[in-house]
């Protein structure tokens, strides 16, 4: 190997993506070159760290649920699960957006955390839970009974959707609330700046990971096309990301990642 390969290459490497000769090559070109040996330790590096926080958050959590009485279980929103979605499998080029959004954007752990890069979207996610009132960080862990306003910041009018996929793949659908295959247009937003999305979302009784996702567009787009795109996504990476437009998604798009875990005061 003659030149350093692109960082698409390295990706698929850490993925184990490539052919086998293509990985050979590269392997040895790594042992040589400082550089690309440097971008490969930081794609390790972020997926460690992040697995390493959310396992032993998960750990934490299963320990709290077994301490606690039995409860019915409460629903608050439609939640779809794997057998009854079928989406695509997710092309190997999205993942290199997803790890190197990541590594170009970096993540913010600031008290009022917010998504804000390159003046296209904006993106804050306030909970109230009783009277305590708080942003949500990459990462946390949030609570059955939270209700959560979504603060939209956008350059231009344009349409969104919000939805959240968690470990197992089943889904729930935030803005708009129906799932995509009875509502297949995204939610309107009208005018560009500031926009308070209308009513809170109440967080059901589900736990353990789960991954916020966030997509907004300029242009109009198919809600069943970008969920069939985005949900084994977010299962492959989980971690925080923030990639703007591209040849593969047009719009925008945001993951944060939550633990979930049951509320205690019953």
């Amino acid at each position: 190997m003659d030149k350093c390969p692109k960082q698409f290459a390295l990706v698929q490497y850490y993925l184990k993506e490539l052919p086998e000769e293509e990985t050979l090559a590269l392997k040895e070109h790594l042992q040589e070159c400082s550089a690309c040996q440097k971008i490969l330790g930081q794609i390790e590096s972020t997926a460690a760290d992040y697995n390493s926080i959310r396992e032993d958050s998960f750990a934490r959590l299963k320990a709290q649920i077994k301490t606690m009485p039995h409860s019915p279980k409460v629903t608050f929103l439609r939640r779809l699960f794997p057998k009854q979605a079928k989406p695509i499998l997710i092309a190997a080029s999205i993942a290199f957006l997803v790890i190197i959004g990541f590594l170009v954007t970096g993540l913010n752990h600031s008290p009022d955390f917010a998504v804000n890069y390159k003046g296209d979207l904006g993106v804050k996610i306030i909970v109230k839970r009783g009277d305590e009132q708080f942003y949500v960080q990459p990462g946390q862990t949030l609570r059955e009974g939270d209700a959560l306003r979504f603060v939209i910041t956008c350059s231009t009018p344009g349409f969104l959707s919000i939805f959240t996929v968690s470990a197992d793949g089943s889904s729930n659908f935030f803005y708009p609330e129906l799932p995509p295959e009875l509502d297949r247009y995204p939610l309107r937003i009208d005018t560009a700046g500031e926009n308070v999305l209308e009513g809170s979302v109440i967080l059901d009784n589900y736990t353990g990971p789960e991954t916020i996702i966030i997509y907004f567009s300029s242009e109009n787009f198919s809600r069943i096309e970008v969920y069939k795109k985005l949900v084994n996504l977010a299962q492959r990476i989980n971690t925080f990301i923030h990639i703007p437009p591209n040849d593969n998604l047009k719009g925008n798009l945001v993951l944060i990642p939550i633990i979930k875990e049951k509320r205690y005061d019953r």
